[in-house]
């Protein structure tokens, strides 16, 4: 939608305002995790997460409990004509919002269908609010939405089954709901105490209690840590020919983590970042909800208005991950790497590789048709990746920056910049598509310098002689094979990794000296899989199983 008027800042909620949505958080938490207990209800019903929430309020109760959020009840919407925002309350079956636009206003594109509040029929065949209005979405879709493969995460975790575990767990333990509820109250109030806030709350406690602790120590640690470092190291330095920009950034609707977007998003532009870029497993969901999130910001004067939201997802291919920046819908998972980056490229998005530094990247660099790649802060894959750096062959292929960051406080550490005078997204997917990008954060700097120091160097140089090896063994093995891509594992290949890494090096050591590292003992091959076109053949020493994988975009 285009805006042509400014609006005025919107007020901090009032004390009243503020113990209601405690009392909230702390209501529908307990509500969850009692769900199974109620007596008017089959002890098997349980509610998809999201799907029974309608949000009327006077800011909007973004809750976003959906995972790929289609079934999102509120939007906020800038009323033109009267200068201010206004809520948007409607039904829970409402018509599409592209039908009730305030005057003047009209669409720029086209509407995602969280705004049209559709579950697509790919994730929901039976999916017919018309047809049975008295439905909810759990009693269309619940099975679907805990057992159907295009909703996992990382190719595993499935965030609704993970939401429903959480709270049969939660409803045998009673301190562990205590615990849980006082961690979320807390979370939420860290994280700005908003009504946005109270959503990534919600999803985070439905998590884990895990993902909660982290956020809110990161929260309460990550501005001391950076007072205490100098300033040099993670400044975002201005450039008149380029723009800041963090190339993935995750939401809270990734299975692993309770980010607040709206307070990422402020911190963002507060330490000079133009855009970002959300990415997370599988979805697009949370890169069309951080988009809704920042108009309102916007409206409201909390963000500039030349501050952008561009839409990624992690795609996890066969062999390797890679971060698709500019697309304009869900990119499938497990597809090999060929045919997720031309699905990507289709989209007229680019594909950046994620771990250049892992086994084989080095070949897939040279051989895959990516845009860039990531420099990682792992030691193991720095070291890797800084060997990429200086050859020649890879010189058009940007090494960049993103914070891959799951916490509002890690936004913007590291950034890359992007050499374009346009902050629109489609200016900033055509600057990396021309290679007119670079990592611009100095925040890996003294990783990079311990590196070269000569005793650490000398012994990651003489560890690395191994993985020399190994790729050597894995592009040899393609070749024989005339396979597309070659994936090998062996029985030293973590061992070695973690003595690299240096974190883990004295455990490593350890292992030695007692004798249980498997460097004690020859090498052995543990898996190796050839990839054909859109089909991935692998065999798997410890189980003597052959499986054939692979998937294809529909």
């Amino acid at each position: 939608m285009k805006r042509t008027a400014t609006h005025d800042p919107a007020t901090r909620p009032s004390p009243t305002r503020t113990a209601a949505l405690c009392a909230a958080v702390a209501a529908t938490l307990l509500l969850l995790t009692h769900a199974s207990h109620a007596t008017d209800r089959p002890t098997r019903a349980f509610p998809v997460v999201g799907a029974d929430f309608v949000a009327q309020a006077q800011d909007d109760l973004s809750l976003g409990l959906t995972h790929d959020p289609y079934a999102k009840i509120a939007l906020p919407r800038c009323d033109l004509m009267g200068g201010a925002e206004r809520p948007d309350t409607t039904a829970r079956w409402g018509p599409p919002i592209a039908q009730r636009l305030p005057r003047g206003v009209r669409m720029s594109a086209p509407l995602d269908l969280a705004l049209q509040y559709r579950v697509p029929l790919e994730f929901c065949p039976d999916y017919w609010p018309e047809h049975e209005p008295g439905k909810t979405l759990a009693e269309f879709c619940e099975d679907e939405y805990l057992g159907y493969w295009p909703l996992e995460q990382d190719l595993a975790d499935n965030p609704f089954a993970i939401a429903k575990q959480q709270v049969e767990a939660l409803n045998e333990d009673r301190a562990a709901v205590q615990r849980r509820v006082t961690a979320a109250l807390a979370h939420w109030w860290l994280n700005g105490h908003t009504t946005e806030a109270v959503g990534s709350t919600v999803l985070g406690a439905l998590a884990s209690e895990k993902q909660l602790h982290n956020d809110i120590v990161v929260e309460m640690t990550k501005d001391l840590l950076l007072e205490i470092g100098p300033e040099s190291l993670w400044q975002v330095v201005a450039d008149e020919t380029s723009l800041a920009v963090d190339l993935r950034i995750s939401s809270s609707l990734s299975h692993d983590t309770a980010v607040s977007m709206s307070r990422m998003l402020q911190l963002a532009a507060q330490r000079g970042i133009n855009a970002v870029v959300v990415a997370d497993p599988g979805h697009i969901g949370g890169a069309q909800e951080a988009a809704r999130i920042a108009e309102k910001l916007k409206c409201q004067g909390l963000l500039p208005e030349s501050f952008q939201v561009v839409t990624g997802e992690h795609v996890n291919c066969l062999g390797g991950t890679l971060t698709a920046v500019g697309i304009k819908y869900r990119v499938l998972e497990g597809m090999t790497f060929e045919r997720t980056i031309d699905e990507i490229h289709a989209q007229g998005g680019v594909a950046l590789l994620n771990h250049p530094g892992k086994l084989g990247g080095m070949d897939l660099l040279r051989r895959l048709d990516v845009d860039g790649y990531f420099i990682q802060p792992s030691l193991f894959e720095l070291f890797r990746t800084l060997n990429i750096l200086y050859d020649p062959q890879l010189a058009d292929k940007p090494a960049l920056y993103g914070s891959h960051t799951r916490h509002a406080q890690g936004v913007g550490l590291p950034y890359s910049a992007v050499i374009t005078q346009s902050a629109e997204p489609e200016a900033i997917v055509a600057a990396l598509r021309r290679g007119d990008a670079y990592a611009a954060s100095n925040l890996y700097f003294p990783l990079m310098g311990l590196l070269v120091l000569k005793p650490i160097a000398s012994f990651e140089k003489t560890l690395n002689g191994y993985f020399i090896a190994h790729d050597w063994l894995t592009t040899h093995t393609r070749t024989l094979l005339n396979a597309d891509h070659v994936i090998i594992t062996t029985t030293w290949d973590e061992s070695v990794q973690g003595l690299m890494s240096l974190d883990d090096t004295f455990k490593e050591m350890r292992a030695i000296s007692d004798g249980e590292s498997p460097l004690l003992r020859a090498p052995k091959i543990t898996s190796i899989a050839a990839q054909y076109g859109p089909l991935q053949i692998q065999y798997s020493r410890h189980t003597d199983e052959v499986w054939l994988r692979g998937r294809a975009s529909f």
